[in-house]
């Protein structure tokens, strides 16, 4: 159109004729020309940032929807773990119970396996050979003292050689320890440490077992009463007493 203006303009001018309308049609549409590349220009910019603005929003579609994923996974995995954490609080519960229950049977088959000694009899032996049995003794007629009792059945004990530990208590508290023909020496009872006027072995086999042991002092027995204590396994066992005039 310009072009045809243009062409039109010179032939006019070659002519003499006025072109001056022409002209400003000419100029007209030239400004005419320039709005519209501008335009054109612009429209490019507006489909270039809105394919843009459409691209951040489809990412941030995508980021959104891989965020309420991942948020999903995440709260999923936090369900299972504090599923696990219960499941292993059971577990330890249990496990602590059954740690407890063990520990209380245990010790209920300790207490239960103690043995008892029964029937602690004191028998005075005079020089003579003569017996006595009672818990009143004359000091002169004491030459040697035996000591009889019984082990209890215990079918919960371990079958095996037992020690048996007997302490003789004088009226002062005192552990009588010297003997001509029994060997006194130490051993443990609730963390501490004792002195015993004899020891004795037996085999227990979870039956009733008798024992009698003798023990001969080499100077007379101190006026007053005396205690009698037997031990096995870090257990007192048995008592008796006796009296000495």
């Amino acid at each position: 159109k310009i072009e045809e203006l243009e062409n039109a303009r010179a032939e006019i001018q070659k002519l003499g004729g006025d072109i001056t309308a022409l002209n400003a049609q000419i100029e007209e549409l030239d400004k005419l020309k320039e709005t519209v590349k501008s335009l054109e220009k612009y429209k490019s910019m507006y489909f270039r940032v809105k394919s843009e603005v459409d691209n951040a929003n489809r990412l941030a579609a995508d980021s959104k929807n891989t965020a309420d994923g991942l948020k999903t996974m995440l709260s999923q995995q936090d369900s299972m773990m504090q599923m696990q954490k219960q499941a292993l609080a059971l577990k330890d519960q249990n496990i602590s119970t059954l740690e407890q229950e063990r520990a209380e049977l245990s010790q209920k088959v300790a207490l239960a396996s103690i043995l008892k000694a029964d029937n602690i009899k004191i028998i005075a032996v005079s020089a003579k050979g003569k017996e006595k049995e009672g818990d009143l003794h004359k000091a002169k007629s004491i030459s040697k003292l035996k000591i009889a009792f019984t082990i209890s059945e215990n079918r919960v004990a371990t079958k095996n050689t037992k020690d048996i530990y007997i302490r003789i208590v004088e009226p002062d508290g005192a552990t009588i320890s010297t003997s001509t023909e029994t060997l006194s020496g130490e051993f443990s009872y609730n963390n501490k440490t004792l002195f015993y006027s004899m020891k004795t072995s037996i085999l227990y086999n979870g039956y009733i077992t008798p024992v009698t042991v003798t023990y001969t002092k080499e100077d007379e027995y101190k006026i007053g009463k005396h205690i009698v204590e037997v031990y096995c396994e870090g257990s007192l066992i048995g008592t008796g007493t006796f009296t000495v005039e």
